[in-house]
């Protein structure tokens, strides 16, 4: 059996075991030699930095200060000038409104003026036919009725509801029938029963009812038995029958023929023998009545009409409207 000598074993394993100084020498001064170098170079980027590196710092952090003022400033003016042109343009806005709302007040009273102007106008020219054809109180309008009678035809006649012509024509044609036909004769002698024709019209505008019934279902209307009592039935009426009506048949450039054609279809019926075949051939109304004779006062209705239109739009032009 072999011997173990212990002796001898722990001597060749410390002999194994003891470092390798030679080689740990060299690692230790590689170590020393790159720490140094960096000690080095970070020294050298201190003594850098302490001489110059401070001012490049502060010149740098100026830079990006002035930048950072400068883009704030321009944001600020971009913002400022946006909100001077929403502050221009709010107030061209407001400014434009009340000058509409100017106008529209000037508007208004200018037609609130003129429509007073109107009224009182007409309230003079019934009492002139009652004074000149001696017509009692009992068998006149009312009074409010005159007033309500006057301002359904102007608000009638400016709404542009008459198209052939303008507020002139609107005004004073409806007041040149309406005296022709009564002279503004609401009643019959007793005072109740309304102004009756021949042929049984009534109302201001002397309305058969079977026309005033034909005008009503055109316009999907019940007909109203008591509307030659009621102005604004009667003037809606007359405006609804003569622009409607009658004188769309005789559409003409020239005023005066189309009011005196319509007149004569008015009082003697538009469907009379050969009446739309001498207009649309370009004939006078009176070629027509030397054709076709009729009745004084049908013949010379248009005349009327047209004679009265002419004196009420010329006595109303002579008001001063200051």
């Amino acid at each position: 059996m072999p011997e173990f000598k212990f002796g001898n074993l722990t001597k060749e394993k410390k002999m194994t075991t003891k470092p390798n100084t030679q080689s740990g020498t060299r690692v230790d001064t590689t170590k020393q030699n790159q720490n140094a170098k960096l000690k080095s170079f970070k020294q050298k980027f201190l003594n850098w930095f302490k001489t110059y590196g401070g001012w490049a710092l502060m010149a740098l952090l100026a830079i990006v200060i002035v930048f950072i003022v400068l883009a704030f400033s321009a944001r600020l003016e971009e913002k400022d000038e946006q909100h001077k042109m929403m502050l221009v343009s709010e107030r061209m806005r407001i400014e434009d409104t009340l000058a509409k709302y100017e106008r529209t007040l000037q508007t208004t009273f200018e037609s609130e003026r003129i429509k007073n102007l109107f009224v009182d106008y007409g309230l003079e020219i019934m009492r002139q036919h009652y004074l000149q054809n001696r017509i009692p109180e009992h068998r006149q309008m009312r009074p409010i009725e005159k007033v309500v009678f006057l301002e359904e035809i102007y608000e009638r006649a400016a709404s542009g509801i008459y198209p052939n012509a303008g507020i002139p024509e609107g005004l004073f044609l409806p007041l040149a029938y309406a005296s022709v036909e009564t002279s503004f004769v609401k009643f019959n002698s007793d005072g109740r029963t309304p102004t009756t024709g021949l042929d049984g019209e009534r109302s201001i505008f002397q309305f058969m009812e079977s026309t005033a019934r034909e005008v009503y279902r055109r316009n999907g209307r019940s007909f109203i038995s008591t509307f030659w009592n009621e102005p604004k039935e009667y003037v809606w009426l007359w405006f609804e029958y003569y622009s409607r009506v009658e004188s769309v048949r005789f559409e003409t450039d020239d005023f005066e023929r189309h009011v005196r054609w319509t007149a004569l279809a008015y009082n003697a019926g538009g469907g009379r023998t050969g009446m739309k075949h001498f207009f649309d051939r370009g004939a006078s109304v009176q070629e027509y009545l030397r054709a076709y004779p009729l009745r004084v006062g049908i013949s010379d209705y248009h005349q009327k009409i047209w004679t009265a239109y002419n004196q009420y739009r010329t006595g109303f032009g002579a008001i001063p409207l200051n």
